[in-house]
């Protein structure tokens, strides 16, 4: 655990390192390739209902003790990137970071080996490989916000309203395998990582967490008609510690405050020294020309306490019907969490409707509207921060 977390630590380290080194010299060192973006967000809440005077936990942490309702307009997140190709042959280092609000994180920081053309290996912190859309950059999101099943934010309450059934980002040791296209343009790939333990609460620690993806990829162009087709199957399992919380907390979803309801108050989950946690996910993406459908199911147990959840996401481009760069996007989702977490009601459904559009202005410039309901077992507008119109204007560079 120690070394891994040293090999991903020494990578970020080294690479910025490097890049101060070679803006010293008149000749680079290395060659870097940098690349970064941008989000501006500006958020609006309809069909408001009154903000909670008073706490909605009993933890004494006050970073956690608020949401986002007060917040209008913003810089959502700026991430930067710096890749570069190691004297060695086959070796790169890739470092990235971000500032989310007033908070720099470290993204990523591992080592490559591109083995051969087939197999490639990352040592350090990476994504995991799992599911569809843990696979995919914020940058390259179909909506302004993850899904429920994953990082959804928390907008007034204490803790994020999505479940993360499976956190981005770990640090372990990763070797992927894309195999090149064979009969019909079908295309198998598999991923397999160990990581230090991943999900909502659980902490890093040995014994380890295994994951493995695999699936394939079809692309067919046919006359005028552009197709493409993946499936992807994911699995991950160990025995991982997990954070001791020990609190009571008002669910999302719950009127008043600890001070004015505290008979809706509930006892966070506390499973003790190390459990079991196992979670399955399977996804779908199929391309028809400017149509896109995507959906993706995931579930987790945690001791034997199960908790899953969908979402579904249809895209219809209109660059050769309306406006260049311009797509239509809508989603449907639900997630049940299977034990009293600290932010939500345990066995009781949470959804999300998403409607809106984003429209790629530019190369580099990128426009998203949505609107987002959010509901409690299919009851509207029953939250502070359940009806939300956000405006997200992205810049990369």
């Amino acid at each position: 655990m120690v070394l891994l977390r040293l090999v991903a630590l020494t990578a970020g380290c080294l690479l910025f390192g490097l890049a101060a080194l070679a803006n010293a010299r008149e000749e680079p060192l290395i060659d870097f390739q940098y690349d970064g973006y941008v989000q501006g967000r500006f958020t609006g809440f309809s069909f408001k209902r009154e903000m909670p005077a008073g706490p909605l936990n009993t933890f004494a942490d006050p970073l956690r003790a608020g949401g986002e309702t007060h917040t209008q307009a913003s810089i959502q997140r700026l991430d930067f990137r710096l890749r570069t190709k190691l004297p060695m042959l086959r070796w790169s280092l890739t470092a990235s970071a971000g500032v989310r609000g007033s908070k720099a994180i470290i993204k990523d920081a591992y080592v490559q080996y591109q083995q051969n053309a087939v197999t490639t290996w990352k040592l350090g912190r990476f994504r995991v490989p799992f599911g569809l859309e843990p696979q995919t950059s914020s940058r390259h999101l179909d909506t302004v916000e993850r899904s429920l099943l994953y990082g959804f934010g928390n907008f007034g309450w204490v803790e994020p309203l999505g479940l993360e059934m499976i956190g981005e980002r770990d640090v372990g040791l990763r070797v992927d395998f894309n195999w090149p296209a064979w009969l019909a343009g079908f295309a198998p790939f598999a991923s397999s990582a160990l990581v230090l333990g991943n999900g909502r609460l659980t902490l890093p620690d040995l014994p380890t967490q295994g994951m493995l993806r695999l699936g394939f990829s079809n692309r067919l162009a046919i006359d005028e008609l552009r197709h493409e087709t993946s499936l992807g199957l994911s699995l991950s399992y160990g025995q991982n510690k997990f954070e001791e919380r020990n609190e009571q907390y008002l669910p999302i979803g719950s009127e008043g405050d600890l001070l004015t309801n505290p008979g809706a108050a509930l006892f966070t989950t506390n499973f003790g020294e190390r459990v079991t946690v196992a979670t399955l996910g399977v996804d779908l993406k199929i391309r028809a020309n400017g149509l896109v459908f995507k959906a993706e199911w995931v579930a987790r147990d945690v001791d034997s306490r199960r908790s899953q959840g969908y979402s579904v996401t249809g895209i219809y481009e209109l660059d050769e019907i309306v406006l260049p760069g311009l797509a239509f996007v809508a989603r449907w989702e639900e997630v049940v969490q299977g034990f009293t977490d600290g932010a939500h009601y345990a066995h009781t459904p949470y959804q999300a409707a998403v409607a809106g559009g984003t429209w790629q202005v530019l190369e580099n410039l990128k426009i998203q509207a949505n609107y987002i309901a959010l509901f409690l077992d299919l009851k509207p507008h029953v939250f502070p921060g359940s009806d939300l119109f956000i405006t997200q204007v992205q810049f990369e560079f």
